[in-house]
């Protein structure tokens, strides 16, 4: 279900966590190795709401303890580690759903690894390519010369070929 919403063909998923949002709607967030994948599926899958984000796009994350009027359902989210994971993006703030508090760790993670990854390589000074050199007319003259003396090539293509080089010059 999670690569359908992949944008390159080499696209990797590297993590997958889901939520729950109510007893009818089950939120998950994908990690690939170029964006965050939130799905929203409410009425069991019936309508799903998807936001994807790029990393460089993120501008924070973090982990929010569930918060509930009942001290129950406080003590017992308390209890399985759960939490929600809100993501800021271009002003706005994501939110999924009770996930597991290591879930939610390892997305930060990753995305911290992402946005590490992605200064390293923007700070990477680009390689030109050097145009290969090109022999010194005045050496390839001298050789030149000495294949004519040599019997190798005539008189006329010496002349012929000492023209071209003193024209590229």
């Amino acid at each position: 279900q999670v690569k359908k919403y992949f944008i390159d063909d080499d696209e990797q998923l590297l993590f997958y966590a889901g939520g729950v949002d109510s007893l009818t709607a089950v939120d998950y967030v994908a990690c690939t190795d170029n964006q965050l994948i939130f799905v929203n599926r409410e009425m069991l899958g019936a309508t799903a709401n998807v936001k994807q984000f790029y990393f460089e796009d993120v501008t924070s994350m973090s982990t929010i303890q569930n918060s509930t009027s009942s001290d129950f359902l406080t003590a017992l989210t308390a209890a399985f580690k759960l939490c929600d994971l809100e993501v800021s993006v271009a002003g706005s703030k994501e939110i999924i759903n009770t996930l597991y508090l290591a879930e939610a760790t390892r997305i930060i993670a990753i995305y911290h690894e992402m946005r590490k990854n992605a200064k390293k390589a923007a700070a990477q000074p680009i390689q030109v390519q050097a145009a290969p050199a090109q022999p010194d007319a005045l050496e390839q003259l001298k050789k030149l010369a000495q294949l004519k003396d040599a019997g190798i090539i005539s008189e006329e293509e010496f002349a012929a070929t000492k023209a071209d080089l003193l024209s590229k010059i």
